[in-house]
């Protein structure tokens, strides 16, 4: 009975390695899955800001021609008005 006590403390102790070294390894390597999810959600959040300026660029573009079409439609009625007059 002594030896077959000393044998399973002998196995606990084993699977304690055994497991200790199992858990640094899964949680290596799932250290190393969420830098790649970080990464890669970094990433999408940098191509969406580029997709956001680069779309708000655009429409202040369109909005300076805009004003500066209806400025130069303004001045040319204004030039008309005293034209006629």
């Amino acid at each position: 009975m002594r030896q077959q006590k000393e044998e399973t403390e002998a196995e606990l102790i084993e699977y304690r390695r055994e497991m200790a070294v199992t858990s640094k390894g899964a949680a290596t390597k799932e250290i190393r899955i969420l830098k790649t999810l970080v990464k890669s959600l970094e990433a999408d959040l940098l191509r969406e800001k580029n997709k956001y300026q680069k779309s708000s660029h655009k429409k202040n573009a369109e909005c300076r021609r805009l004003l500066d079409e209806v400025r130069t439609k303004i001045c040319y009625q204004k030039k008309n008005m005293t034209d006629v007059g």
